[in-house]
């Protein structure tokens, strides 16, 4: 009967055979199927074996059509229950065995180093052509979990990572609220201008799209702007993977790296989230980071030309 077969378990795929394979990263933001819709599969189950029993036994009492009318009924029901079974062990199997928070931001880290380097190459600079900015802002070391290295980044492009919070999302059991589509904004200060390379990256597929890249030269750059926005509203709920369960969440807002050129009123830079978010944490995006780096650089590179003129932070880039 269905109900007493029901404990045998199905085969099932360990991490260890599905890490690295394509949809890995995408199971993390799965929500697993409800435990009620296991709950209405054994009742059901339970319901058909109940209906063959009564048929079994109204046979033995020589009522055959009270007995073909519960047999039939019986196994409609059985069909149901075990189609239902098959789709929760369907949903289940999509959803479980799952990445780790780890394996999920050291998959955006290799993006962003994917990115970083795509940047260069659309842009046509090569890293020699970087000037430092005086921030320490290192998103890749965050994701990796390692303490920052002293001067890593000091000639390395600047790194804005802004979640685009109306994608499919997960709050990990660190507590950190993570998304499946990131906006990645790379700035790359030079000796005469700041290149930006702009996209979007999707963690599930893998993929870029959306490339832009802007230049903007010194002497044409009036001010540096910032301007603070509400952010977009939730398209669906996160699924929290902490045991304690749901728990009420805000997004952040939004803050934009603004530039103003005579030629034209405001050019957006970058955008990144700020401020807190309620019932989840939101990994710093790096606009704050940005906007002292690029504030630093210009006050250097607009000086008078009798100035002495460096790059922040570093007096000379070291040998390489």
């Amino acid at each position: 009967m269905l109900l007493w077969l029901w404990p045998v378990p199905l085969p099932r795929h360990s991490p260890q055979e599905l890490a690295g394979t394509r949809g890995w990263i995408g199971r993390y933001f799965r929500r697993p199927p409800d435990l009620r819709g296991l709950m209405l599969c054994r009742a059901a189950a339970a319901t058909s074996d109940v209906l063959l029993l009564g048929a079994v036994i109204t046979l033995l009492q020589i009522e055959p059509v009270v007995a073909a009318v519960l047999g039939i009924l019986g196994l409609i029901v059985s069909v149901q229950a075990a189609t239902m079974r098959a789709d929760y062990r369907r949903h289940l199997d999509e959803a479980l065995p799952r990445p780790t928070d780890r394996e999920v931001d050291a998959a955006l880290a290799g993006h962003l180093l994917d990115i970083e380097n795509r940047a260069l190459t659309v842009l046509g600079l090569r890293p020699a052509d970087i000037v430092a900015t005086g921030t320490t802002w290192n998103p890749i070391a965050d994701l990796e979990h390692r303490p920052h290295r002293n001067g890593e980044r000091d000639y390395r492009p600047l790194i804005v990572v802004t979640p685009m919070v109306t994608t499919r999302s997960a709050i990990g059991s660190d507590g950190v609220w993570r998304f499946a589509a990131q906006e990645v904004t790379v700035i790359c200060p030079t000796e005469y201008h700041v290149a930006v390379f702009r996209c979007e990256q999707d963690l599930i597929t893998g993929k870029r799209r959306g490339e832009q890249t802007q230049e903007f030269f010194y002497r044409d750059v009036v001010s540096v702007l910032t301007a603070n926005l509400p952010g977009p509203d939730l398209t669906s709920e996160p699924f929290d993977h902490r045991s304690e369960g749901r728990v009420p969440i805000s997004p952040p807002g939004r803050r934009e790296l603004q530039f103003a050129a005579p030629s034209t009123d405001r050019t957006m830079v970058a955008v990144g989230v700020t401020g807190r978010s309620s019932g989840a944490r939101i990994r710093d995006s790096g606009i704050d980071a940005a906007i002292e780096g690029v504030r630093n650089l210009l006050r250097v590179m607009r000086r008078p030309p009798d100035s002495v003129r460096t790059a922040p932070g570093r007096a000379e880039r070291p040998a390489q």
